[in-house]
């Protein structure tokens, strides 16, 4: 009986140990996303692609530039129902406070690429910031709602940011 205990035991550790292991040099199983100089998924025209592309500079920064003014108002503008109800005033003021820690004012941005994924289109930005040492990536996820486009998700990416995403894991998740 004991045998038997101690087996299920062995064996339910093995699964949660690689259940929480992470496999760095796995490819991702999901279709890669079609960018706007890659072929055009059936949904989409390069016509369309371009105009989100265009649409989507105002949006950016819009955001980039609240982020200095530390307007959240401004700042949430464009964000869809549910990432409005995420980024209350709070989480706002705490999030732009750790970035110009990290990586400083915004100063400029330019387009890098985009991708069609399903119904969101996500565009890259290398936005330059004045403690940033090279280009922040900033990644908008954005949707068409009620023929607007709406941002759906936002990150940033930059060595300077390392440390903070393991940081804001632990205390903050938008969904």
């Amino acid at each position: 009986m004991m045998k038997r205990v101690f087996t299920w035991q062995v064996l339910l550790l093995a699964a949660v140990f690689s259940l929480g292991a992470k496999n760095e040099k796995a490819q991702p199983t999901q279709k890669p996303a079609k960018t706007v100089s890659s072929a055009v998924s059936s949904d989409s025209s390069i016509e369309d692609l371009r105009k989100v592309q265009k649409e989507a500079g105002p949006i950016i920064e819009n955001i980039l530039t609240a982020m200095n003014e530390k307007k959240h108002i401004n700042y949430i503008r464009d964000f869809n129902d549910s990432m409005k109800s995420a980024y209350t005033e709070d989480v706002f003021k705490t999030n732009t406070g750790l970035l110009g820690k990290s990586i400083g004012k915004y100063v400029s941005k330019t387009y890098f690429k985009m991708e069609k994924m399903q119904q969101h289109y996500v565009v890259y930005y290398n936005a330059q910031f004045t403690k940033a040492k090279g280009p922040v990536v900033a990644r908008l996820v954005l949707e068409r709602n009620d023929n607007k486009l709406q941002v759906a998700l936002l990150s940033f990416d930059a060595p300077e940011l390392k440390d903070l995403k393991v940081k804001q894991r632990k205390w903050w998740r938008p969904w």
